[in-house]
This record gives C-alpha cells, structure tokens and sequence, in this order.
C-alpha cells in the first residue's frame, strides 16, 4: 500500500549557509522545518533520510561518499561512518 506525503518546504532569509563561511559548522547551520526536522546541510546537500522523534531532536542521514567529497567536510558535525555519514540532533 502506497503512502502519500505533502511536504511543506519552509526556508528562513538567510540560509542556507553561503559557503564562504568561516570556521565549523554548527546545528544552526542547516536548514530546518518547523517541526526541527533537518532539510539541507550548510553546503546545500539534502539528507536521504531525517526520521523524526518528536522530543526536539533526530538524525539527518546524508550519502557518505557527497560527505567525503564536500570542501568543507572537516567543518561539519556529520560524522562520517561505514556506509553513511549522519547527524544526531538536539534543539533546545
């Protein structure tokens, strides 16, 4: 049985991050719903897979091989595994 989903894209001025950007990247960084869910990394990559907990936090999960290759890998918080790269979150 097929599900359907509408989705509704929500983006703030200002992001996402301009890749000039200095220094690490932080959870602020990337572009989120209302609902906290994460839709964009701040080089503009969008996650495989973001399931939602409800409490305020979750896991964005992103390609590992588009991680490796991003000019700016060494300043994200992705950490990078085996087969994927992905991204536990809080927001307070």
């Amino acid at each position: 049985m097929a599900h359907e989903y509408i989705l509704e894209l929500v983006l703030y001025p200002g992001e996402p991050v301009e890749a000039g950007k200095a220094g690490p990247f932080s959870l602020a960084d990337f572009v989120s719903n209302v609902d906290g869910d994460i839709l964009l990394c701040p080089m503009g990559w969008t996650p495989m897979l973001v399931p939602h907990k409800g409490d305020g936090g979750g896991t964005a999960y992103f390609g590992r091989l588009a991680c490796l290759a991003c000019p700016r890998c060494g300043d994200c918080p992705v950490e990078i595994e085996a087969t994927l790269a992905k991204l536990t979150y809080r927001y307070k």
